[in-house]
């Protein structure tokens, strides 16, 4: 008997029922999570470091930290006429059922409260005021330099309010682009034609897609960066020399957290379209070995 090829229209599109479809993005989607989970955790432990910093400090050390953050905030700047308070959060109670560990590596206001962060809030977050400083006095009065930046960008400048406001959309568009890749497949041209100027913009956009979720959390790291400055510029000013490199490396190991949060976008594009494109590829070969049959 001879093998004989069935050469017909069908021949270019790939063989994969909806399930499979289905299993694929699935199976991005996943893998590509797991990837930005890592890498957010790996995020979080440079903060390991900030706390560590902090918790050499002497307490007398402390309580001067706590004055010339307070000096900054009543004379140094206008921030406390424009309403910036410095308030210590030192607690959280865990009503959930998972573990506070996680907490402090997931939530904000957990982080806070145990030391290893600290929030300026740029408006009412529940019963916290805008124009609030968060931060621990007692374990972390550090990072209060960094938040000060953050009120004197919010309080002082129409450029930095405006990029400071844009940090929710911008991590928004980040999560989009980083799923894009898991949630569509490359077009593929069908029947010897050639792709719209729309398959064309979307294979581009889906291909660039791990650099446009980096790009989209560019806003985020100019404003971290310029608050990260203006704190180190007042400790330099204010602190001794060893006390100010101590808020120096606090804000870019913090800084560094940031930078590695936008790669997890990132990497998160990249490898959910490695995926999806890999098994998208393994269906179309296996469809058109269908189409050979014996006769």
């Amino acid at each position: 008997m001879t093998a004989i090829t069935n050469i017909n229209q069908n021949y270019d599109k790939p063989q994969s029922s909806k399930k499979g479809g289905f299993k694929k993005t699935l199976k991005a989607l996943t893998v590509g999570s797991l990837a930005l989970n890592g890498l957010n955790i790996a995020a979080m432990l440079p903060m390991e470091g900030v706390s560590k910093i902090s918790k050499n400090l002497t307490k007398d050390e402390v309580d001067f930290v706590n004055k010339t953050a307070d000096t900054i905030i009543n004379s140094k700047t206008n921030l406390a006429k424009k309403g910036v308070t410095i308030e210590n959060f030192d607690s959280m109670v865990n009503i959930t059922n998972t573990p506070t560990k996680i907490l402090e590596m997931t939530n904000q206001f957990f982080q806070t409260a145990a030391g290893k962060n600290a929030l300026f809030c740029n408006k009412q977050v529940g019963l916290i005021d805008k124009n609030t400083i968060l931060v621990n006095r007692q374990k972390a009065p550090i990072l209060s330099f960094h938040e000060i930046g953050h009120a004197f960008n919010f309080n002082n400048s129409a450029f930095w309010k405006n990029i400071q406001k844009l940090r929710l959309p911008s991590m928004f568009l980040a999560s989009a682009f980083a799923l894009l890749p898991a949630l569509t497949k490359e077009e593929k041209p069908q029947n010897g034609e050639e792709l719209t100027k729309a398959q064309k913009v979307k294979n581009e956009v889906r291909k660039k897609s791990p650099l446009l979720a980096f790009a989209t959390m560019v806003p985020v790291l100019l404003e971290e960066g310029k608050a990260s400055l203006r704190g180190c510029s007042w400790a330099k000013e204010m602190l001794d020399k060893n006390m100010f490199k101590k808020v120096a490396k606090t804000n870019a190991i913090a800084y560094s957290s940031y930078v590695l949060g936008a790669l997890g976008f990132s990497t998160m594009g990249l490898v959910g379209r490695k995926i999806k494109d890999s098994d998208d590829n393994q269906a179309h070969h296996a469809g058109t070995k269908l189409n050979t049959y014996q006769g």
